[in-house]
């Protein structure tokens, strides 16, 4: 098992506690910080899980990349573009069609279940491969 939950990095409140795994925020970090410097992607779609979770990480992700972005001496406001939309068994076919319409090209997915229906989806719009 395994817990990316910032909350258990209280050494006060959980002084037991020991991370294997890093945070979803430090993992956010790393993927922006990938994406934006390391292969100069500027257009990025976020599929996210509509969840607590899934928004939280969403919304994690974006700030991390605001802030790659204004370090690597770019405008954030400019020269980035950060798209989401909920994933869930109802609205997955029409959130991965907003995102193909809009031309993403670029996703990261933050999905803990349903995946078999998520990649049947991407295949049936041809965004998968």
């Amino acid at each position: 098992f395994a817990c990316t939950s910032e909350s258990l990095s209280s050494e006060e409140s959980f002084p037991y506690f020991s991370r294997t795994i890093p945070t979803d925020a430090e993992l956010v970090k790393l993927m922006a910080r990938t994406m934006l410097s390391g292969f100069g992607w500027r257009r990025i779609g976020v599929l996210f899980q509509e969840d607590d979770y899934g928004f939280g990480v969403y919304q994690e992700f974006q700030n991390a990349a605001r802030q790659v972005a204004d370090d690597d001496g770019a405008n954030a406001a400019t020269d980035l573009q950060i798209g989401g939309a909920p994933l869930s068994p109802g609205l997955m076919r029409q959130s991965l069609q907003e995102m193909k319409d809009l031309g993403f090209r670029v996703f990261v997915v933050i999905v803990i279940s349903f995946e078999d229906e998520f990649v049947r989806e991407l295949q049936a719009l041809e965004m998968f491969g």
